[in-house]
């Protein structure tokens, strides 16, 4: 590298820990900034990106960037880290996540050998592979919140914006207030362990939580005259197409699956995937099909670690019987492996492969509300709007009310709480129950009593 000069009509010592030089390469002469720490004892060299030219207003842009760079360094190596140390807050999310991956694996290594695990997690239990990806997925949902400020030293996002996390999430996902207080307990974990770590001085304050309102944040409920339009709407739409003659047979496909996938939901109540988090997606291997062909025929759908939550396993309804056949046979004739209950029939240049999976229909879900006249407003709050989540709460709701089922039942077949189940889903009315209520009264005590004169009874 060529030498570092140190032009002699400038005074090059801006401060006592940064000292300005120029060095001469084949695209020019370019400032740098030898930065000192460590009381002097180690220097490290750094490019300040400025075109040197012997002028007080050269100096003066160097100057300006040198101090700038050494705010930057200083920041690092203040901590005790090298000032090559990355402290962004993606990096604290990474080394978060990469030691306590780490401690997982070490307790789950001791677990196998019959051991008790060491490492303990956040909230009075062990560390294990599955919470951690349960936190690496709660990482990766938080990073679009941050924007830039997730490339940013840790240090430089302050407790203001992240006390904005709430209206975000309220704003720009579907998360229940649960999982929105999730990413804020993780999002305070980050900054706990870069505390540990002494790459911050001090932990945050506390981040607003969103509240556990649940009758309040209950979704629009889909009708049953609206389910039966949507299911004729999917059908015509994928006849329509048939019919056109069009040479593009993956979207008669697809219109043929969303037909599939509208009775998958709707009569499994499994919570339908965004398509954001890749093992969410509805698979082959979660199919399940008992005593075939018998009076005892059972058809379920498992769920494994949905959304972080217990695994599952769901009834299917025998009215989609009928279409998991279907399916079935779809998949065999275009030779698609039983892997994604939903793939694509057909590549198509730099979006898919043919066997890759239908992420989600959030499209012709869109697509499907607008010819409908169920579309609402821009602005409309989310609460108010038919959302495909709305098809777990419309199998959820006809359980409640036509398969005369235990609260507590359909809570475990739906990997819920009958906490959520009771107010969010549970309608109660007296004059729908009213035989329930009245079952098993006495037919003996069941008596019109004489009357006197006065009509008083005789008693």
């Amino acid at each position: 590298m060529p030498k570092l000069i140190f032009p002699e009509q400038f005074d090059t010592q801006i401060e006592p820990d940064i000292k300005l030089g120029y060095r001469t390469t084949g695209t020019g002469k370019t400032w740098y900034a030898r930065i000192y720490w460590r009381n002097g004892e180690k220097n490290s060299y750094y490019t300040l990106k400025t075109p040197y030219e012997p002028s007080q207003a050269s100096f003066r842009l160097a100057s300006t960037a040198a101090r700038k760079k050494y705010k930057e360094f200083y920041e690092t190596v203040k901590t005790g880290a090298s000032p090559t140390t990355t402290l962004t807050l993606a990096s604290m999310s990474q080394r978060y996540l990469k030691q306590i991956r780490k401690e997982a694996e070490l307790n789950e290594a001791a677990t196998d050998k019959q051991q008790l695990p060491r490492y303990k997690d956040n909230r009075n239990g062990f560390w294990t592979i599955k919470k951690v990806k349960f936190r690496e997925r709660l990482h990766e949902q938080i990073e679009p919140f941050f924007g830039s400020r997730w490339g940013a030293n840790i240090t430089t996002v302050d407790q203001r914006y992240l006390g904005t996390f709430l209206a975000w999430a309220l704003e720009n996902t579907e998360w229940a207030p649960s999982t929105i207080n999730y990413h804020i307990t993780e999002i305070k974990q980050i900054w706990l362990w870069a505390f540990r770590k002494g790459y911050v001085d001090q932990q945050i304050g506390e981040i607003t939580r969103a509240a556990q309102d649940l009758r309040g944040r209950s979704r629009r409920h889909l009708k049953e005259d609206e389910w039966d339009q949507m299911i004729d709407w999917a059908a015509k739409r994928y006849r329509d197409r048939k019919a056109s003659g069009t040479k593009d047979t993956e979207s008669i496909d697809l219109a043929y699956q969303y037909w599939m996938w509208l009775h998958v939901i709707g009569y499994t109540g499994v919570r339908p995937p965004f398509g954001q988090v890749k093992k969410n997606l509805l698979e082959w291997k979660s199919y399940e099909l008992l005593e075939e062909g018998t009076a005892q025929e059972m058809r379920t759908f498992k769920r494994f670690d949905e959304k972080g939550k217990k695994d599952y396993e769901a009834v299917i309804m025998p009215e989609c019987w009928d279409v998991f056949d279907l399916m079935e046979q779809h998949r065999k004739q275009n030779d698609l492996e039983p892997t994604y209950l939903f793939q694509h029939t057909q590549n198509k240049a730099n979006s898919w492969k043919k066997g890759d999976p239908v992420l989600n229909f959030r499209t012709s879900w869109r697509t499907m509300l607008k010819e409908l006249g169920l579309e609402m407003p821009k602005g409309t709050p989310q609460h108010e709007k038919l959302v495909p989540y709305c098809l777990r709460g419309y199998f959820i709701t006809m359980r409640l009310r036509d398969g005369d089922m235990r609260i507590e039942d359909l809570s475990e077949a739906t990997g819920t709480s009958p906490e959520v189940v009771r107010e969010i889903y549970y309608e109660f009315s007296t004059r729908k129950t009213y035989k329930k209520l009245t079952s098993g009264s006495h037919n003996a005590r069941t008596i019109t009593r004489q009357r006197d004169a006065n009509g008083y009874a005789i008693i």
